[in-house]
């Protein structure tokens, strides 16, 4: 009696683990991040190049600025929570979201014509990631204090004075062109909500190869009204314009030159 009742607890035992392992591979995506990945690091590119209306030389359309041609020189973000995610938008919900953090602290995410700026590096779990993002929001804290963690770039765009308000998110300089003539230029914004960093290609994360991803500022797409004509940045009427090509503006891509 006792060995009968020993195969049937044996016997019900093997059914709750067939039952257990066919529930597992139903429920186990095998698409979801890896536990292996590799180190990505990112960097900023400022494009630098100067560039020119399509309306250049010929009469303007009613409405626009005589700005002929237009070049960035320096661009800052006040940004936080920077992180790489697999998804497409915040209104496109990826139900097997992949997301890793590059650099969670406030940070100034920085394009300057010097060369590349550091935005940060962790490892990032193997998988396909469709964009970068990261949260606009002023910066928080003593203005000392951000003076000796940011820079020199903090206390000439950001540091509040009687020209440049304390909730500042975005400071971009550089020189337009009107008729031949070159002029600085200082556009400010206290913008908030999300940035993006739209990707030339997906990036694809495999375990154990690290890789390098450049950010790129196209001042094309900032300041471009999409007809061919410049944004002027001196402009307060082109703010809100302006304002609404920077949050998809910047885009990004991975390295291959090897410097």
């Amino acid at each position: 009696m006792k060995k009968l009742f020993t195969e049937k607890n044996l016997f019900q035992a093997a059914l709750y683990s067939v039952a257990v392992l066919g529930i597992a591979s139903c429920t186990v995506n095998p698409t979801s991040p890896t536990d292996g990945g590799s180190n990505i690091a990112m960097r900023t590119q400022l494009d630098a190049v100067t560039i020119h209306s399509t309306f250049s030389g010929h009469a303007l359309p009613p409405g626009f600025g005589s700005v002929d041609s237009l070049q960035v020189t320096s661009a800052a973000f006040a940004a936080s929570n920077f992180m790489l995610r697999s998804d497409l938008s915040d209104d496109q919900p990826d139900p097997n979201l992949a997301e890793g953090s590059i650099r969670p602290p406030q940070f100034l995410l920085a394009f300057d014509v010097s060369g590349r700026q550091y935005i940060g590096e962790a490892i990032i779990d193997a998988y396909t990631y469709h964009r970068g993002r990261f949260d606009i929001r002023p910066l928080q804290g003593n203005p000392d204090s951000l003076s000796l963690a940011f820079g020199p770039l903090y206390n000439m765009l950001f540091r509040a004075n009687e020209n440049v308000p304390a909730n500042t998110t975005i400071v971009i300089r550089g020189y337009v062109w009107q008729s031949g003539n070159q002029m600085p230029f200082t556009y400010r914004s206290a913008v908030t909500g999300n940035g993006n960093v739209y990707f030339d290609q997906p990036l694809v994360v495999t375990k154990g190869s690290p890789m390098e991803v450049l950010v790129r500022f196209p001042s094309q797409i900032a300041f471009s009204d999409g007809t061919g004509a410049i944004l002027d940045p001196r402009d307060g009427k082109n703010g809100a314009a302006i304002e609404a090509n920077l949050k998809g503006a910047l885009k990004a891509s991975v390295n291959t030159s090897g410097s």
